[in-house]
């Protein structure tokens, strides 16, 4: 075994409760997107259907030797707004059929907002050993330019969940080259990102690589249409970016 590349799986959960105007990913936002409860029963079944397909054909190519999962992820989307026991359903399909070794990852992506961030303790109960938390910033200017649901302090109380509920490794996502932001900003929320202790930080620019499909939210929280959007951010940005370079 030594020398080969270890084995992952990424499974989509495509729901959020509301759509950032930035994302690009494939997903469906309101609890009418996710439905009843026999509706998401429904998803989790076919979830469990691929992954038997996807199994077979491993099986397949790799009869006699082949490795257990090192890391699992639930990304998404929204994973934590599934219910505990549709997670722990996955978890045990993914075990079951792929195998999971022995220090295997098992990650879920979560984010912050209180009606959001599901029951940490209970993702512990379901198999989870990471959450991945979508902090994006800790500045609540950007966060509301963002469009997201959290505040800073959303995300403190989060971890802190998590840390209480034994799980062992917690990751903060961030984003850089948020327009409007400055150097000394940027600084901060690292700063106070680096307060919070994380195991793991992933750091990522936001793009607007097609301002026409894009939606971008105004002062006052509203859908600006894509164009004047996008225009209006990049002429909020070019101030204070001079400004960081001079």
């Amino acid at each position: 075994m030594t020398g080969r590349a270890p084995v992952a799986l990424y499974v989509h959960i495509p729901f959020c409760v509301s759509l950032c105007p930035y994302c690009d990913f494939v997903v469906y936002a309101g609890a009418a997107a996710r439905g009843p409860r026999n509706r998401i029963e429904a998803f989790i079944a076919a979830l469990e259907t691929e992954i038997d397909l996807r199994a077979d054909a491993l099986d397949r190519a790799e009869p006699a030797d082949r490795r257990p999962l090192e890391t699992a992820y639930l990304g998404g989307g929204t994973p934590s707004l599934l219910p505990p026991d549709a997670v722990a359903r996955l978890v045990g399909r993914i075990r079951d059929r792929f195998g999971l070794a022995a220090d295997a990852e098992v990650t879920l992506e979560s984010n912050p907002g209180r009606d959001e961030r599901g029951d940490p303790a209970a993702w512990r109960q379901a198999g989870i050993t990471r959450l991945s938390i979508g902090a994006q910033s800790l500045d609540p200017v950007e966060l509301a330019d963002l469009g997201r649901r959290h505040t800073p302090a959303d995300v403190a109380d989060t971890i802190a969940a998590a840390r209480e509920a034994g799980i062992g490794s917690i990751g903060l996502d961030l984003l850089y080259d948020i327009p409007g932001s400055s150097l000394a900003g940027w600084m901060t929320t690292l700063e106070g990102a680096l307060e919070l202790d994380p195991d793991h930080l992933s750091l990522y620019a936001l793009t607007l690589d097609d301002p026409d499909a894009e939606g971008l939210t105004g002062a006052g929280g509203d859908h600006l249409s894509t164009t004047a959007g996008a225009r209006r951010w990049r002429s909020r940005a070019r101030p204070r970016q001079d400004e960081d370079r001079a």
